[in-house]
């Protein structure tokens, strides 16, 4: 393997890495929001009309959240541990859309943004979906400017993640529009 292909990987593990172990301690011991409350309730019982969680309701957010919930057995940490992974995802994503948009030192720039952020250092150490937003966003953005520039398989892994991102909060998809 030569250098390039290596640091194509360990870079964007690292920044993953780096993400995730300044998150850990960190994290909040109690939901959040009145939002962290009903998606919490949502894991025993998905029911919008009770507001488990309030409409139109986050349906993959709260299914990832009841698969997290079986290791975890605390929907607190369930759904911090989403928050702390779609921060490590969305820095990793970062980085690669500022290395396609200018160069290398664009992407560790904006990952390491996003990395100091306090508002996606926050987001990540809660119980609460806006960072599943940024990782989406960042998803998107790049997969789009991959096919703006010509690499059209890259259209299918946007469509895919902009509908994902719709399942997990219906929101996203009006916003990236």
């Amino acid at each position: 393997m030569n250098y390039s292909n290596k640091r194509d990987f360990i870079l964007p593990l690292s920044l993953f890495a780096i993400t995730v172990l300044t998150r850990i301690p960190f994290t909040s011991k109690y939901l959040y929001h009145w939002d962290s409350v009903q998606c919490s309730l949502a894991l025993k019982q998905f029911d919008v009309t009770l507001h488990q969680p309030h409409p139109p309701g986050f349906f993959l957010y709260v299914m990832l959240g009841r698969v997290f919930n079986l290791f975890t057995h605390d929907a607190n940490t369930a759904f911090i541990s989403i928050g702390i992974l779609f921060s490590g995802l969305a820095v990793v994503f970062t980085y690669y859309l500022g290395k396609e948009l200018l160069n290398d030192k664009l992407g560790l720039v904006a990952a390491a943004i996003a990395i100091t952020s306090p508002s996606l250092w926050f987001h990540g150490e809660i119980a609460f979906i806006y960072i599943v937003d940024a990782f989406f966003s960042a998803a998107v953005a790049f997969f789009c400017w991959k096919t703006y520039k010509g690499e059209y398989k890259y259209f299918w892994l946007s469509a895919v993640a902009l509908g994902i991102a719709g399942g997990m909060r219906l929101y996203t998809i009006i916003f990236l529009f």
